[in-house]
């Protein structure tokens, strides 16, 4: 068995979709340290997954699904959903 915490994004009030706002896209590089990437317009959400830098594998035999239903509680953000913070037990 393995304990997985599933963690929310961050903290919606942090930034926002407002392209002219003082947290918008365009500021999103300077509103954090950690975030400077997204100054430069490459890096920033949503992220643009190129094949120049990923390896694409067409026949992904070895992928196994095993989805079996879960008691869950989420909570629309406006820009995505997040679940509380809780440790769960993974299988």
């Amino acid at each position: 068995m393995l304990q997985h915490e599933l963690n929310g994004a961050e903290d919606e009030s942090e930034f926002d979709y407002d392209d002219g706002g003082p947290k918008g896209p365009s500021r999103w590089g300077e509103l954090k340290e950690e975030w400077r990437a997204c100054k430069t317009g490459e890096m920033q959400s949503p992220i643009d997954v190129s094949s120049r830098r990923v390896d694409v594998i067409p026949n992904s035999a070895g992928l196994t699904r095993n989805y079996k239903p879960s008691n869950a509680t989420i909570a629309n953000r406006g820009h995505d959903i997040s679940r509380p913070k809780h440790p769960t037990v993974v299988s």
